[in-house]
């Protein structure tokens, strides 16, 4: 979110100031003749950062506050938006998206359109016992120096490791009546080691973060967290390279919940269905995947890095199911494209922030687990490998190709794990076959994979991708070099 720090008003009452703005400037909404629909977005943005690298640190704080205004006339959309909270600039502000929209809807073919809904008036908050915010810096680095102490050992070349936390408050406001005020406060830490051995050089990482106050981290064993990754980033230092091609893969959560995400979620939008850009356009109710497959977007799962209760349209998100034991049962939809394609709206409408665009992206995407354990996945292969984290991930939504490149990992001969591996890409044509070919799951599911998820290079929003571990049949592997 852009630093407006300057703009932010230092008073008490700011919060009731911002929803007052946000219903008046959505009922003044109400009396232009032209408005089909129209929405209003007040958000107040509130982070700080400590960062160390080695023995040097760094503190970064930001403020943003912003209202954001979306017009909807004669089937186009025009967006607005201000820093500065004034009732008079803002319904100047609604004069000219709807000014936006009508300029716009003289070239527009495809006329956009929502289904009138009933006015929800909701809050929801994140409970917490210590606001991440207010914790001193001191206490921070103390936590971070631990980590540090926790990871010395002569083949450890570097460390880098930071806490964040965050606050965002929000209030929407809507021509049909709607007013939900939302506030989630988040927690994040991490941790990166670099390992050198004889011109050698490795590295791991590692990642804990929620929707939750400063007890989250207070709770994390952090030794035992460090450990775990100063660990594996020396024990990768013994890798070698090995033989790829097509063989049988177990992918850690992290590098499953990547691969549902980027290679199915992206297609699962229902925008890129609607605009022909998607695989999945016209499967609904098909098999894309082995009946061990059912995948969930779930926008309420507690304290998950990618829940959002309400999205940026009013309407409230909840469990959905996608694939349902193989069968593609629908898609995540804004207001919009769930009107275009006659289904109920699924609240996956989502903005980066009040002044960007409102499109169907992704909250929580999971796979739902197995019932296997993770050696007994192990022991069900010959000839293959298990992958530990990713790094990157390249999709074609359209086609259904991917890469998808992962760090460290161990081969696995005639059900054991080996030698560790370095660096490996994992392929495939299509990820419908790589989904058919899904036939273990394991009982346990991590919720720590998160990221920030854009579309596009821009449109950026938090994102968790919940799963179990997942054996995959006749996955292409690069073995890459050591």
């Amino acid at each position: 979110m852009e630093s407006n720090t300057a703009n932010i008003p230092n008073t008490t009452d700011l919060s009731a100031q911002i929803h007052d703005l946000v219903q008046k400037t959505a009922q003044y909404a109400q009396t232009g003749p032209q408005i089909t629909y129209c929405d209003v977005r007040g958000v107040i943005g509130e982070s700080n950062t400590l960062s160390m690298s080695d023995s040097e640190g760094k503190t970064d704080s930001t403020n943003g506050i912003g209202i954001g205004i979306r017009v909807l006339a004669d089937g186009a959309w025009g967006y607005t938006s201000s820093t500065q909270l004034d009732a008079a600039k803002l319904k100047g502000k609604v004069d000219q998206a709807l000014k936006i929209a009508l300029g716009l809807s003289h070239a527009k073919k495809d006329k956009a359109t929502v289904r009138e809904l009933d006015p929800v008036i909701r809050s929801h908050k994140t409970k917490y016992k210590i606001n991440p915010l207010e914790v001193d810096m001191k206490e921070k680095h103390e936590i971070l120096t631990h980590m540090f102490d926790c990871c010395e050992h002569e083949e450890i070349i570097h460390n880098q490791a930071r806490i964040s936390a965050g606050q965002t408050s929000k209030w929407f406001a809507n021509t049909e009546g709607s007013l939900i005020e939302t506030q989630a406060t988040k927690t994040i830490i991490s941790l990166s080691a670099v390992s050198h051995r004889d011109g050698k050089t490795s590295m791991n990482y590692d990642v804990k973060a929620g929707i939750a106050g400063f007890e989250f981290i207070k709770n994390l064993d952090i030794e035992k967290f460090a450990k775990g990754i100063y660990t594996k980033a020396v024990d990768f230092l013994d890798a070698k390279p090995f033989k790829g091609g097509a063989m049988d893969v177990v992918l850690s959560p992290s590098v499953g919940g990547t691969l549902v995400h980027e290679v199915f979620g992206h297609a699962a939008e229902a925008d890129w269905v609607t605009n022909g850009r998607s695989l999945l356009k016209d499967k609904l109710n098909t098999p894309i995947g082995s009946e061990m497959v059912t995948i969930c977007d779930d926008g309420s799962m507690s304290n998950s890095w990618g829940s959002i209760y309400f999205d940026d349209e009013g309407i409230q998100n909840k469990n959905q199911v996608l694939v349902e034991n193989g069968m593609l049962k629908g898609y995540m939809h804004s207001r919009e494209t769930a009107c275009k394609m006659g289904v109920p709206e699924t609240g996956n409408g989502r903005a980066q922030d009040y002044n960007h665009r409102v499109i169907p992206r992704m909250t929580n995407t999971y796979l739902k687990k197995g019932d296997f354990e993770v050696d007994e996945m192990i022991e069900g292969i010959k000839n293959g490998i298990i992958v530990d984290k990713y790094t990157c991930a390249l999709e074609d939504p359209a086609g259904g190709s991917f890469e998808l490149k992962t760090l460290g990992g161990y081969v696995i001969k005639n059900g054991k794990t080996e030698t560790p591996i370095a660096r490996t890409t994992l392929s495939s044509p299509s990820f419908i076959d790589t989904f058919n070919n899904i036939d273990a799951l394991s009982k346990n599911m991590s919720k720590d994979n998160i990221g920030m998820c854009g579309k596009g290079h821009e449109d950026w929003v938090p994102v968790g991708n919940p799963s179990p571990f997942i054996r995959i049949r006749n996955l292409i592997v690069n073995g890459g070099d050591s």
